[in-house]
């Protein structure tokens, strides 16, 4: 089945914070987007059936890249 899974965003307050967030990211292995029309939204969308151990260690090194 198709469009099952999670969807997040978190706005930002800067679109060049939020490019440089993106591309961070990108270097830790992650895929997000710039959403929206300045691309200060980031789009985030793991699958539903994400184990909870690793959604709190994505938690955490999210939380370092918008540190």
């Amino acid at each position: 089945m198709r469009g099952r899974g999670l969807l997040i965003a978190i706005e930002l307050d800067d679109a060049v914070f939020a490019r440089s967030v993106v591309e961070r990211a990108l270097r830790a292995g992650w895929i997000t987007l710039g959403e929206g029309p300045d691309g200060r939204t980031l789009a985030l969308t793991p699958p539903l059936t994400i184990a909870e151990p690793l959604l709190e260690a994505a938690a955490e090194q999210l939380a370092e890249l918008l540190a």
